[in-house]
């Protein structure tokens, strides 16, 4: 009997604020980089946040299944294409679909 490729459960969250010049996260950029990277599992959390004392309209971002390569990669595409000075991110704990 042939096992079953073993799946990648890692999740990493982004947290990407309102961009340089101050407009709300773009979600159909973002739903954008998600496919080119052909990522399939994916939760936009909306949120308010600070970035330099400034209350700001913010998403969180948690993607599945993503490699520690993969996930810096994404990283570096949404903070150019979406003009962010800065995208906070961090691994979460491995994650679970039952």
């Amino acid at each position: 009997m042939q096992q079953a490729a073993k799946r990648n459960n890692n999740m990493y969250q982004f947290y990407i604020g309102s961009n340089c010049f101050g407009h709300m996260p773009e979600l159909d950029k973002i739903k954008e980089i998600l496919a080119d990277y052909e990522i399939k599992g994916w939760t936009i959390i909306n949120a308010n946040g600070f970035w330099n004392g400034v209350d700001e309209q913010s998403i969180i971002l948690q993607v599945e299944g993503l490699t520690k390569s993969k996930a810096l990669t994404i990283l570096q595409v949404l903070k150019n294409r979406l003009q962010q000075d800065a995208i906070g991110f961090q691994r979460l704990p491995e994650v679970q679909f039952i």
